[in-house]
């Protein structure tokens, strides 16, 4: 039984109410993805009824984290130049997370409705892509754990900045953080690049491009808060340490 069959038989009847219905349509074309799609500039001939394969979930899978991927900018966007509202709603018993995170999600079914249609255009498709592929994201997952170290899940989350009068405030200058800023912004860089470069999407560089764009904004505004949280500190810190590029020595 391949995954159309399968989404065929799980299929229920009758009228859905309008959010179900979205639902429901979005996991048939899921299932539809996993059909093998041939686009004009590829040259293999395998057959257009092929079910799903490992490269065309793999492209799905790569899609999908990067539509996540390229939204962290946007959401820091929304937090940075406007902590004090954030911090005033938490003052007033209103948890800003309960807006922030479905926003962000928002964010996240918007940038995939948006690039949905153009899954299917490859700029190569090479298996031998996944060499430089996996490099990067092996160096993406080395990143994410180096990050951790010294640096809470609160800190990561955000929680420091919106309530800086509940936790104590620490510039974190410690491990990987000697050489570079913003680890943890630089593993999703490698992230992105490694799925663009394994799959061939164009709409992966797409979306690539997209977060170092808005990754810049983000860095400026974030920098600019944390030097109004850490003052002289954070000023000799950004001298001396890079925003993205580490120091190698």
């Amino acid at each position: 039984m391949n995954f159309a069959d399968l989404a065929i038989r799980l299929k229920p009847t009758g009228d859905y109410p309008p959010f179900l219905g979205l639902v429901n349509r979005f996991i048939e074309r899921s299932f539809e993805f996993g059909k093998r799609r041939i686009h004009p500039c590829e040259t293999s001939n395998l057959r257009s009824t092929d079910t799903i394969q490992p490269m065309g979930l793999l492209r799905f899978v790569g899609w999908g984290l990067c539509v996540v991927y390229s939204t962290v900018p946007l959401f820091w966007i929304v937090i940075h130049p406007n902590v004090e509202h954030w911090r005033a709603r938490k003052q007033q018993g209103r948890a800003a997370y309960k807006a922030l995170l479905p926003l962000w999600i928002g964010m996240w079914l918007l940038m995939g409705a948006s690039t949905w249609p153009w899954r299917s255009v490859l700029v190569w498709q090479n298996s031998l892509a996944w060499i430089p592929g996996a490099l990067l994201l092996c160096a993406g997952v080395f990143l994410y754990a180096r990050a951790r170290h010294g640096f809470s899940p609160l800190q990561l989350s955000g929680q420091h900045e919106i309530e800086s009068d509940q936790h104590r405030q620490e510039l974190v200058v410690s491990g990987i953080r000697r050489r570079v800023r913003h680890p943890i912004y630089l593993g999703h860089l490698c992230e992105m690049l490694g799925w663009s470069v394994g799959t061939g999407m164009a709409v992966l560089f797409g979306l690539t491009a997209f977060a170092l764009i808005t990754g810049a904004i983000m860095i400026r505004m974030e920098d600019a808060e944390l030097r109004q949280r850490f003052g002289e500190q954070f000023d000799a810190y950004r001298q001396s340490v890079p925003a993205i590029v580490p120091r190698l020595w």
